[in-house]
């Protein structure tokens, strides 16, 4: 499923959705050409009650892994918030101690905003990350622990700014963990047969009128279709059309050269 992520978000639905539709029309149609109508009705009941099962038991599962990887995308950009707030109390705190290093750290900083949004954003569309993002990453934290501290405030502020990219290696660390790692494909596999059991259900009723039982599947399939959409999506929270976008960086580095032209 992770195909709907090379594409943008309203494609990936609709081609998802017309797919799983035509297979369930398909499917049905064969069913209801192998199978006489009169063997269908005659358990009706019996089907009834066993799909309200199936559905209800697939609707919590699907249920759950939305809810999870929902919670997943959601932690992923609450760090990268964090990540953007420690870079922006980086550059902060250079400002107030006018150090020797304080104009490198703050061009090392405003340096890695503009990495973030040119490189490290577009290479984790891919799957990938920027080395140049790293490499300025580790000089920034050289030079934070390299900065003379001779007097307590300046004690302070460098503790400070070495514990805030400390929170930046963390949330990067984080960040490219989760753009790495997906559901499970056990996880995946018990999706597809719950669904193909869920919608395969619907075959087995005998409707005297076929088309309105035809609309009845592909209402079914187009739910799942929309759930393996969203689940695809949200589970790799960087990649997709509706990954985590790079705003935040781009607000701190606007910031940054405002402050800059007003001085």
């Amino acid at each position: 499923m992770y195909w709907v992520l090379s594409m943008p978000y309203w494609m990936a639905m609709a081609i998802t959705v017309v797919g799983f539709v035509l297979i369930a029309y398909v499917a049905h149609a064969i069913v209801q050409r192998l199978v006489p109508y009169t063997d269908l009705t005659a358990h009706n009941d019996v089907a009834g009650f066993m799909i309200s099962v199936v559905g209800v038991l697939y609707a919590v599962m699907l249920a759950f892994i939305v809810i999870i990887v929902w919670q997943e995308y959601d932690n992923s950009a609450s760090r990268v918030q964090d990540e953007v707030s420690a870079i922006a109390e980086i550059y902060n705190t250079a400002h107030v101690d006018p150090g020797p290093n304080a104009a490198q750290v703050q061009a090392l900083a405003d340096q890695y905003t503009v990495l973030a949004i040119e490189k490290e954003w577009p290479a984790m569309r891919r799957g990938e990350s920027s080395p140049e993002l790293l490499r300025t990453l580790s000089r920034l934290e050289e030079t934070i622990v390299d900065t003379p501290a001779n007097t307590p405030e300046r004690t302070f502020l460098r503790n400070r700014a070495i514990a805030a990219v400390e929170r930046v290696i963390d949330d990067r660390r984080h960040r490219l963990a989760d753009n790495a790692n997906g559901l499970p494909p056990i996880l995946w596999a018990v999706l597809w047969v719950g669904g193909t059991i869920t919608i395969g259900f619907g075959f087995l009723f005998g409707v005297e009128k076929s088309r309105v039982q035809l609309l009845m599947t592909g209402a079914v399939a187009t739910l799942v279709a929309i759930s393996f959409v969203v689940i695809a999506e949200l589970d790799y929270p960087y990649r997709g059309d509706t990954g985590v976008s790079s705003g935040g960086w781009v607000a701190l580095h606007d910031g940054i050269t405002s402050e800059g032209q007003a001085k």
